[in-house]
């Protein structure tokens, strides 16, 4: 069980200065040069999915565990006295070590990102001598550099099966989706496609389950309605979370697109879970020969953004690309996307 490192402890650790103080790295953990400038730079405290709590000496909790799996409850409540006290233990860790970096570096930092949730780091934009300078600094598991994931593809409704469980079967009641909050990690949505209608081609008309729109519905732009409930943008594309390359309407549509039917090709369409509800997360800029660019970075903030939706499951047609080196361990703070989804599952979302 790893612990929260009192803060106490790592402010007196990273102000301590000595060279002969300092943890020495983990040796094969050394940072890499990052194609977008960015690093993850994750520090040694679990986050709030993952989080065991903390005993004092008399047994009573000094701090209350977050973990679902530990404290009891279906899923992570980021609004929970413990979980906002936790987050907030976490924030004093960051600072600490915000300072720490500044004095060693000589620059203030500024970071683009802060996850506690799904993952305990700071995103920033560092050179990689910057990077190397740091990853030996207490309280700092790892500085891993930013990685370039590329789309993939999914296949239908058929293929898993899904019509088996729309209607109903032995007594158990038929399932559509309805009340399920999916999602979608990718590159984007294209907000007016009838595949994302209020009303479905079967006449369904979805009832939005958190009683308010999120991220970037309130743009005049953005058109969201009881089915696409959310739109976000990770991406410097400026599109506010719309659609320039397809592949995520197409994965948003196989997931959870409503039934539609052509009569004049005579075939019907669906995603699998028809009736759910969808939040689109832009986490994908166009890249070279229409594939793609997913960095870590935007992908790791989409999820931490999603455990505060309160998202039910993550469709996360993404990969690494295929011409990169082999792939660090699952175990390797340096696997950040295999971390964070592991402790997404812990968070309770599928």
């Amino acid at each position: 069980m790893r612990g929260l490192l009192p803060a106490a402890a790592l402010t007196l650790a990273l102000t301590a200065g000595a060279a002969s103080d300092r943890s020495p790295a983990e040796p094969g953990h050394e940072p890499k040069s990052s194609p977008t400038g960015r690093y993850f730079v994750v520090l040694e405290s679990p986050p709030a999915a993952a989080f065991e709590g903390r005993r004092a000496k008399d047994g009573s909790w000094a701090l209350e565990p977050t973990s679902p799996r530990t404290s009891g409850v279906r899923r992570l409540d980021v609004t929970s006295k413990a979980v906002q006290r936790y987050s907030a233990e976490l924030a004093i860790e960051r600072e600490a070590v915000q300072g720490a970096l500044a004095a060693r570096l000589g620059r203030q930092l500024t970071p683009v990102g802060k996850l506690a949730l799904v993952a305990n780091a700071l995103i920033l934009e560092l050179t990689l001598t910057e990077a190397d300078a740091i990853r030996d600094l207490p309280g700092i598991r790892a500085v891993v550099a930013d990685q370039l994931d590329t789309i993939d593809t999914d296949a239908g409704p058929d293929w898993v099966g899904a019509p088996r469980v729309w209607e109903p079967t032995n007594g158990a009641p038929g399932n559509l989706g309805a009340g399920v909050v999916v999602g979608i990690l990718d590159t984007g949505i294209n907000w007016d496609h009838p595949a994302f209608a209020d009303i479905g081609g079967d006449g369904h008309d979805h009832v939005n389950p958190l009683g308010r729109q999120v991220g970037e519905c309130a743009s005049a732009t953005v058109q969201c309605n009881d089915k696409l409930i959310g739109v976000w943008d990770f991406t410097n594309e400026g599109t506010a979370g719309r659609d320039t390359n397809n592949h995520g309407s197409h994965v948003a549509s196989t997931a959870a697109g409503n039934i539609r039917s052509d009569n004049e090709l005579g075939v019907t369409v669906a995603g699998v879970a028809p009736h759910a509800n969808i939040i689109s997360y832009k986490v994908c800029v166009q890249g070279e020969n229409d594939r793609g660019t997913c960095p870590r970075t935007n992908t790791l903030q989409a999820l931490e953004q999603a455990v505060r939706d309160g998202v039910d499951v993550i469709t996360f047609s993404i990969g690494s690309d295929p011409n990169q080196s082999q792939a660090p361990s699952p175990w390797s703070p340096a696997n950040t996307t295999g971390e964070a989804f592991l402790n997404l599952r812990e968070a309770g979302i599928f």
